[in-house]
C-alpha cells in the first residue's frame, strides 16, 4: 500500500514539474500571442474601396496532428478571385528563432510523410536577410526578404514598430510585430503597383 502511494506521489511531482517547465519554456519563447483561439481582424483598403472585417487570422488546432495553425478567413469575398488573397493556412511552431512552419518531403503523402521545418517569421533579424519558403521535397517556392527592422506603422488598432518581410515572388509585404502579430499586409499588382492593404483593426488575445 505504501509503495503504491509513493509511486502515485512521485507521478504527481513529475507531472507538476514537467507542466511548470513547459509553461516556463512557453513564456521564454518569442511570439507569445501565438495561442489557441487568438484572433487578428483586418480591414481592407484599396484605391477603389474600403472593406471592414475583410480578413480574420485565427490561431486554431490543425485537424489530424494537433499542431497550431494560422487560419485565414475572408468573410466578405472568395479569396480565390482577384488579388485580395494573402496566403494559405499553415502550421506554426514557436521556436527560439521565431515562428517556424513545416512542409512534407513527399507531396503525395497527404501529411503522413517525413517533414522539415523552416523559419517563417524570425524573432530577431537584420535587413537583407532572406527566409526561404518551400512547396515540398525541399523545393523552394519563394523567399521573404527583410526590408527593414524598424518601421513604425499606424493602423486602426494603433501604432506599432515592425519589421518588414517582402515576398520575392508576389512582392507582398508583411509588417510583423513580435508581440502583436502581423500588423499590415501590402499587396501588389503584376506591374508592381500597390493594389491594396490589409490593416489590423482589432485583436482578440487570450
Amino acid at each position: 500500500m505504501k509503495t503504491s502511494a509513493c509511486i502515485f506521489i512521485l507521478f504527481l511531482i513529475l507531472t507538476i514539474s514537467c507542466t511548470k517547465e513547459k509553461d516556463i519554456a512557453s513564456e521564454i519563447l518569442p511570439f507569445k500571442w501565438v495561442k489557441l483561439d487568438n484572433k487578428l481582424v483586418y480591414d481592407y483598403y484599396s484605391p477603389q474601396d474600403t472593406v471592414v472585417n475583410a480578413l480574420n487570422l485565427t490561431v486554431i488546432i490543425n485537424p489530424g496532428n494537433n499542431n497550431l495553425r494560422f487560419k485565414f478567413d475572408y468573410p466578405q469575398w472568395n479569396p480565390i478571385a482577384g488579388s485580395k488573397w494573402v496566403g494559405d493556412d499553415y502550421n506554426v511552431f514557436r521556436r527560439t528563432e521565431g515562428i517556424t512552419t513545416r512542409k512534407y518531403i513527399d507531396c503525395g503523402m497527404a501529411g503522413f510523410g517525413s517533414s522539415f521545418e523552416f523559419t517563417r517569421a524570425p524573432a530577431q533579424t537584420q535587413p537583407g536577410v532572406f527566409y526561404t519558403d518551400y512547396l515540398c521535397r525541399d523545393k523552394p517556392y519563394t523567399a521573404y526578404k527583410v526590408m527593414t527592422i524598424d518601421e513604425t506603422v499606424s493602423v486602426p488598432a494603433g501604432t506599432f514598430k515592425t519589421y518588414v518581410l517582402q515576398d520575392t515572388l508576389t512582392l507582398r509585404k508583411e509588417y510583423w510585430d513580435e508581440e502583436n502579430g502581423i500588423i499590415k499586409f501590402v499587396l501588389h499588382s503584376e506591374t508592381g503597383e500597390v493594389s491594396g492593404e490589409y490593416r489590423l483593426a482589432s485583436r482578440n488575445f487570450n
